[in-house]
């Protein structure tokens, strides 16, 4: 699970942004990303764009992992992922809807919006 804070640049489509954030936050963008849907964030009133994607077994190997000069990069369960120090809504969420999230990767699906708790 990787939750970026990049916004959209100029001209850039919501995909075209995620795909350079992710670039830039993790230098890794996965061959495939599922557009889930759009959701306000509530506290804030932002957009929020949701992506998800299965990494294959091919692309798992060039991650580099570890803590580098960059972000620290691993491989979690959704309860290792609870035990790291989260910001507080990454937390919530996987505390809330993290059995839900352990269901949707068993069973391989691409989730909707609303599997996963949002609302759009």
């Amino acid at each position: 699970m990787v939750t970026t804070g990049g916004g959209i640049e100029q001209g850039e489509t919501p995909e075209q942004a995620v795909r350079r954030d992710l670039q830039e936050e993790v230098s890794f963008v996965p061959s495939s990303l599922n557009y889930i849907g759009h959701v306000i964030e509530p506290k804030r009133g932002q957009d929020v764009f949701v992506y998800w994607s299965y990494v294959t077994k091919e692309e798992k190997v060039t991650l580099k992992l570890g803590d580098d000069d960059g972000p620290a990069i691993g491989w979690f369960s959704i309860d290792e992922a609870r035990s790291l120090p989260l910001v507080p809504s990454l937390r919530w969420y996987l505390e809330k809807f993290g059995d839900e999230i352990k269901k949707i990767v068993e069973d391989k699906q691409v989730p909707t919006v609303e599997m996963l708790g949002l609302t759009s």
